[in-house]
């Protein structure tokens, strides 16, 4: 072989290593021949360097990334995205690039995959096409793609893909592009035997390029909002102080989000990703459905401060992250009372609590005369001066009716009767949404609890109560026009008993009851519990009263709850749940019951109290912010806090979406985040407690939090929460409400999350484990939990305490915080969280 020949063959070799190997292959005379001609030093392996990091790799395709993907911008994009691109400021600049890479990178991987399922491997060598290698799409892809082989098939299909990307779209072909997705969407269904549909495929996303936001936790006042058109919106800014209303053009379509289409009145369509608005958890088919009937065509839709970009698909539009940042009216009727039951109960027995929770209450807030009813027995027990019975009548009205001014006027005149001033004023705060002193009335709040539910309830029917309840409520207002108050409570009381929606409303408040108490709603449970038993006695709602107050630690009130019915299995059955745990705490957990806990790989009892010694409390710690202290000697093997989480995400082995943490950094993935974070969204939307609890913990921000009471931090029995009234923003004076943004959100989970890697459970389980096992400490591994009392502990590589799970079903139902040895007065609690140094740092900044 002549040496001209053999240098154009090696040149056609398309990396290093199959270089090498080639040269090893030539015969002796023709390496030295081809040494002659080249060099010696230009054939020597090249020596030996160590490998870049992954840190370091992407370090560069982030610094290279701006520059080239400019290149792709004016190479493939259609002119509406470069003339917007020209006209951005520096940093708006950024993110519309940043949006092209995503475009550029996902669209590149999908498309290889399809090819690869079909079996198309037609792959074009870049050294063989200098037109390929030199391209910026090329260029762009190897970023990420160090591959010397790209598919040309691919390539040219994101190519072509770039064609409108950036484009605004006119009003019909968006319309008909997305009826066309829309079809396409409702054909992933897969149905189930009986033919109804089981389930839709769903997408994954990272929350790339939200809406910036100020996390400052301030209600948004809607008043002063001016309206601003769709042609008004920048790319890639938020318009402050800004409200867009338009109308719904087409059925929503949920993946992820939900993607739908508003047109402003001015005729202009623009095309909305809507995240984090359905109830967490939701998924499939059934979160298709609530957004059908969220979300209908021919609704009137408000967003506040609209943030308009170029979503994945290459359209501009509006991401909402926030609930707090949209308002909707929608057309058509309200479901009745059955209706909404039976959607509530399919819901609950999929186990989606919060989306059954959506629909109980939008049919217990059309029982208009059930409200009235309640408010006028009220009134008769206010002239008796009743006010156990009158706060409890109003506190269930107010569940119906949350605005109703009569309900508000004699709750407050109820609380002033039992002779609590400064609850009345609290209450008088909340229902004018003027400013009010947030005080700490722990212990009034929970005297007042005692005395509504000591309330005799009824529990049989009259026969007149089954016959006209409207003439019975007619009686009962001629008697109290006439001031025979005692006679007229009771009139009212036969007209419930007899009203056809009276026992269905007592059904779905139990029935809300107990969905709070698996969503993690403990006060709505005890309110709704509370109302209905002003409805209807039934042992299920007292369960559930009791149940509600033992797992808000209120173990002594749950007892005098149960000790004043009569005696029923199931009750008796509670009763002994709760002595036995209220042992325990008064055995503040000891040493050796946590050890058999361990051992047993679950909690010795029903349920877990969330719990916190009086030996801890929440002080500033020099160079690490806040931390816990111990303010009295504690001893090895004491239990300082038991926690339930207070939002959580789990997956199966089999499930598409993992959600863990990555075990060799030990920092929660992306896909977990995103999960956890998107869930803990919704929730704090309705939950005021969640949201202040959310607002108080470390985001990565840097800014620093106030020192408060571990018990804070805990679900227990709340002064924020007026007595027998829901933890809902309408029941919160408006200097206490909190609205969080989805990057506030974001930033609390990636810093405070917690919890244990599938291994280590399986470990535990087959009791191979020991507090020092390295996947132990991690965060969270199977499933994903935010622990807000635990996650203030300081991390050290030296702890003083350890972290114990609690199991059912080899799932963590808790955890508890043990001293691992003798912890003096005025020492600092500390947990090994992570045990990669590399980790810590990028978590916490700390080495």
């Amino acid at each position: 072989m002549e040496i001209s020949e053999l240098l154009q063959q090696l040149g056609s070799v398309g990396s290093m290593p199959e270089l090498l190997d080639q040269l090893k292959e030539l015969p002796p005379e023709l390496l030295e021949a081809l040494q002659m001609r080249m060099g010696e030093a230009a054939l020597q392996p090249p020596p030996e360097r160590a490998a870049p990091s992954v840190k370091d790799v992407r370090k560069a395709a982030e610094e290279q990334a701006p520059a080239i993907y400019s290149e792709v911008l004016a190479s493939y994009c259609h002119p509406d995205a470069i003339c917007h691109y020209d006209n951005l400021p520096e940093e708006e600049r950024g993110k519309l690039l940043k949006a092209l890479r995503i475009t550029v990178e996902e669209n590149f991987q999908h498309i290889t995959h399809q090819l690869m399922i079909q079996g198309l491997s037609n792959k074009v060598s870049a050294r063989a096409s200098e037109q390929v290698r030199d391209s910026p799409l090329v260029r762009a892809l190897r970023l990420v793609n160090k591959s010397e082989v790209l598919q040309l098939e691919a390539i040219e299909a994101v190519t072509a893909s770039l064609g409108n990307w950036g484009r605004k779209m006119p009003r019909d072909i968006h319309v008909m592009q997305h009826m066309m997705s829309y079809k396409d969407h409702l054909s992933n269904f897969e149905r189930g035997n009986d033919g109804s549909f089981k389930m839709l495929r769903t997408l994954q996303t990272n929350s790339t390029l939200i809406k910036p936001e100020a996390a400052t936790g301030e209600p948004r006042n809607w008043h002063q909002l001016q309206p601003v058109a769709i042609n008004a919106l920048r790319l890639f800014g938020v318009a402050s102080g800004k409200v867009l209303v338009g109308k719904l053009l087409v059925p929503p379509m949920v993946t992820v989000g939900i993607t739908t289409l508003l047109q402003d009145e001015w005729g202009e369509v623009v095309q909305l990703g809507l995240y984090n608005q359905l109830p967490g958890g939701v998924s499939g088919h059934q979160a298709q459905e609530l957004a059908e009937k969220r979300f209908p065509t021919g609704a009137t839709l408000r967003i506040a401060e609209p943030f308009l970009k170029i979503f994945r698909d290459g359209k501009q539009g509006i991401r909402v992250d926030s609930p707090h940042d949209i308002r909707i009216a929608a057309s058509g009727s309200v479901q009745d009372l059955s209706q909404c039951r039976e959607s509530g109960n399919e819901l609950y027995k999929m186990g989606q609590f919060e989306a059954a929770l959506a629909e109980y209450w939008q049919g217990l807030h059309t029982c208009e005369e059930v409200a009235v009813l309640l408010s006028n027995r009220a009134q008769a027990h206010l002239k008796q001066k009743c006010w156990a019975e009158a706060l409890g009548d109003s506190a269930a009205g107010l569940l119906l009716c949350p605005h109703g001014a009569k309900h508000q006027a004699r709750y407050v005149l109820a609380l002033e009767g039992l002779g609590f001033p400064d609850l009345a004023q609290r209450a008088r705060s909340a229902f004018s949404n003027v400013t009010g002193p947030a005080e700490q009335l722990v212990q009034k709040t929970r005297a007042v609890v005692q005395i509504t539910l000591k309330v005799h309830r009824t529990s049989v029917r009259s026969e007149e109560s089954t016959t006209n309840h409207a003439s019975l409520k007619e009686k009962g207002n001629m008697a109290f026009r006439q001031g025979h108050y005692s006679e007229a409570a009771a009139f009212y009381t036969k007209s419930l008993e007899g009203h056809p929606a009276a026992e269905e409303v007592a059904n779905l408040l139990r029935n809300v009851a107990l969905s709070s108490i698996r969503a993690g709603l403990l006060h709505d449970a005890l309110a709704a519990a509370a109302a209905s038993l002003r409805l209807q006695f039934h042992s299920k709602a007292v369960y559930h009263l009791a149940h509600a107050l033992a797992l808000l630690g209120e173990l002594d009130l749950s007892e005098e709850v149960l000790e004043n019915t009569e005696t029923l299995t199931t009750l008796t059955q509670l009763a002994k749940e709760v002595a036995t745990t209220k042992e325990y705490i008064r055995g503040k957990y000891s040493k050796d019951l946590v050890a058999a806990a361990g051992a047993k790989h679950f909690w010795p009892g029903k349920f877990i109290v969330d719990w916190a010694s009086d030996a801890i409390a929440v002080e500033r710690v020099e160079g690490k912010g806040r931390g816990l202290r111990s303010l009295r000697h504690i001893d090895f093997g004491d239990t300082l806090i038991l926690q339930r989480p207070r939002g959580s995400v789990s997956t199966d082995a089999t499930s598409e979406l993992l959600t863990s943490t990555n075990t060799d950094s030990g920092l929660i993935t992306d896909a977990a985040s995103v999960k956890l974070t998107s869930k803990l969204t919704s929730m704090a939307s309705k939950d005021q407690l969640l949201a202040q609890v959310l607002s108080n913990l470390d985001d990565g921000s840097g800014l620093e939090r106030p020192v408060t009471s571990v018990h804070n931090f805990l679900d227990a029995l709340q002064s924020s929460v007026l007595p027998l009234l829901l933890q809902q923003a309408d029941f919160f004076p408006r200097a206490e409400r909190v609205e969080l943004s989805y990057a506030r959100i974001q930033g609390v989970v990636k810093v405070n999350t917690h919890g244990n890697s599938k291994e280590a459970l399986s470990n535990l389980q087959a009791g191979q484990s020991t507090h020092r096992e390295s996947h132990f400490d991690k965060l969270m591994g199977g499933s994903t939990a935010l622990y807000p009392a635990i996650s203030l502990i300081n991390h050290s590589n030296e702890p003083n305490c350890v972290l114990l799970p609690f199991l059912k079903d080899g799932e963590p139902q808790g955890l508890a915080v043990c001293a691992f040895r003798p912890i003096l007065r005025g020492g600092e609690l500390t947990l090994a969280y992570l045990d990669d140094p590399d980790a810590v740092k990028a978590k916490w900044g700390i080495s």
